[in-house]
């Protein structure tokens, strides 16, 4: 009897983890979408009416974090989040293999499947010789009969491999990746679904059928979502002119779309209530990643929509009706808005996540948002170590992509408009190769703006908390900000870091002590003396001066000997 009980309690903890897994997996999904999405299409076609729909749906639509993305699991994977670079490198190719063998089950590599099995190689950190190696093994091995053999013995290898505690978190990753790698092709076959299923089994040996349904249910319902945001993006579109997509004005009324109601409702305060606790860097990561699952889902979507509406015609757009000619515009155009949005919007919720005030109805805030989110300069690219990421057959590409020139200045929303345009048309016009290269592109670019915006965010936010830091512990607001315009023009030249911390430093020295300072303010060229004036005029301890004028001449990291110079200078008068 106690046996029974014993084994009956097993399965019941058993299940217990896999609904704990199939929950964490599914609201990533079903909620993912929110870190781009903003429902405010209305079937009337006019902007005005575009941005009517409820803010609620807004807020409700912004991803939940606080314990779902992170794919926290009960038991001995408690607490840990799904980290597959960290994996060995045996285990990572193992990984990647177990995929491949799902891929080639039915001996025909698939054009799709292999621009995901390039995707799961980038996602685990594969280096490029493995990676190289993996595909063109892969690629050798259609014809194996072996193939589906091999599958079930590699997966042995890696789950002996891991650690106890990593296996079932890991294996839950590594059956939603066999399930989209199946459907790769369009079609899965029952051999592809018993392979799937024998993985399982490795990690969840009573509950394998679970966990594959409960991986087919969350890859369901991504797949809805960006249809559903594909829905909203179509309604969009059709209530542009063909002048307003020439023109580049389509940018202009899209941000009015997206940002409208979305921005009035997810603010700082938002995500404090909502994610309470959880840090803004674990954050940011989840959303960047989901956004470029979403990217990549669309991109495929997209593609093989425009390579269907083209190859109706012979691949010659010279000969297309005119209903197939507009049917292949609109679908290029759809992906446009829709990736554009989503990179806007994950832009600007990863400046609030750093609480870097943007108030998009400033043109300068807005400005500064379309540049963070879209003009990414191949020399950014190359220097924040991201491109290296991107599996070697994209490279080329999204160099390509990046190539195109940046919006060096603010100029007018057509213009911006323009430029997306062109830069977009080259990922989509190739046919049967635009598939994947679609998916890996629309991926990596949003990974890469996501990054980006990581990058230029975080820093901000390092120089706000300079600037709070300052505010805080000053007894002197006004020879504050004196001393820290003295230590920055010491060299006669003002980095952006130098930049940004002054327009912080003023703001928040505004804010809190209610001192503005008109004559700094109309300030050219500032002399020295002016300020040795007035520490002299100060009684009492200065030493917080002097310790500020350290702390700004490190806010671009390099002190030079002529800040050194300054700073000795200071505390001198501040004796």
């Amino acid at each position: 009897m106690d046996g029974d009980k014993t084994v009956e309690d097993g399965k019941v903890s058993a299940r217990e983890r896999v609904k704990s897994i199939a929950s964490a997996t599914k609201q990533m999904a079903t909620t993912a979408a929110g870190a781009a999405r903003q429902h405010a299409t209305d079937a009337a076609g006019s902007v005005s009416g575009l941005v009517q729909r409820s803010a609620e749906q807004a807020k409700s639509k912004v991803i939940a974090v606080k314990d779902d993305m992170l794919d926290r699991l009960p038991g001995p994977a408690r607490g840990k989040s799904v980290d597959l670079t960290a994996l060995a490198p045996d285990a990572k190719l193992l990984y990647c293999q177990i995929i491949a063998g799902v891929a080639l089950s039915d001996d025909v590599l698939d054009p799709g499947e292999a621009a995901h099995l390039e995707l799961v190689a980038a996602m685990v950190g594969l280096d490029d010789a493995a990676r190289s190696a993996l595909l063109s093994d892969t690629a050798e091995a259609q014809h194996d009969s072996l193939a589906t053999r091999s599958t079930a013995d590699l997966a042995k290898d890696l789950h002996d491999s891991l650690d106890e505690g990593d296996r079932e978190v890991v294996f839950a990753s590594l059956v939603r990746d066999l399930v989209r790698m199946a459907r790769a092709d369009g079609q899965v076959s029952d051999d592809e679904q018993a392979l799937v299923r024998s993985v399982a089994e490795f990690a969840f040996p009573e509950m394998a059928d679970d966990v594959v349904s409960d991986a087919e249910r969350v890859i369901d319902e991504e797949e809805a979502a960006v249809e559903s945001d594909r829905d909203d993006v179509r309604k969009f579109v059709a209530s542009l002119s063909p002048d307003d997509v020439k023109s580049g004005e389509w940018f202009a009324k899209l941000l009015a779309f997206a940002l409208t109601a979305y921005t009035n409702k997810v603010d700082q305060q938002y995500f404090q209530e909502k994610y309470k606790g959880v840090p803004a860097d674990a954050i940011v990561d989840q959303r960047i990643k989901m956004a470029a699952r979403y990217a990549e889902i669309e991109g495929g979507l997209s593609a093989g929509a425009y390579t269907g509406a083209l190859a109706a015609t012979g691949g010659s757009m010279g000969a297309a009706t005119p209903v197939t000619v507009t049917a292949a515009t609109m679908t290029l155009v759809a992906d446009l808005v829709f990736i554009t949005r989503l990179q806007l919007l994950l832009a600007f919720d990863i400046a609030v996540l750093y609480r870097v005030p943007l108030d998009v109805s400033d043109p300068e805030d807005l400005w500064k948002l379309i540049r963070v989110a879209f003009t990414i300069k191949s020399g950014e690219v190359a220097r924040e170590g991201v491109l290296k990421t991107v599996p070697v057959l994209v490279r080329p590409l999204i160099k390509r992509f990046y190539s195109k020139g940046v919006l060096a200045a603010a100029k007018g929303l057509p213009v911006v408009g323009k430029f997306l345009l062109q830069r977009n048309v080259v990922k989509i016009g190739i046919p049967v190769v635009g598939v994947p290269l679609a998916i890996l592109v629309n991926r990596y670019t949003t990974l890469l703006a996501g990054r980006h915006a990581r990058t230029v965010f975080r820093n901000e936010a390092r120089l706000i908390e300079v600037a709070e830091t300052l505010c805080e512990r000053t007894r002197h607001p006004r020879l504050l900000l004196w001393v820290a315009w003295l230590v920055v023009m010491a060299d006669g030249k003002i980095s952006d870091d130098e930049a940004l911390l002054m327009r912080h430093l003023v703001r928040l020295v505004g804010e809190r002590h209610a001192v503005f300072d008109e004559r700094l303010t109309n300030v050219v060229q500032l002399d020295a003396d002016d300020v040795w004036r007035l520490l002299a005029a100060e009684t009492g301890d200065l030493s917080d001066l002097v310790d500020a004028a350290k702390r700004v001449a490190t806010a671009d990291r390099d002190t030079n000997s002529r800040e050194e110079a300054v700073i000795a200078a200071i505390q001198e008068h501040c004796k």
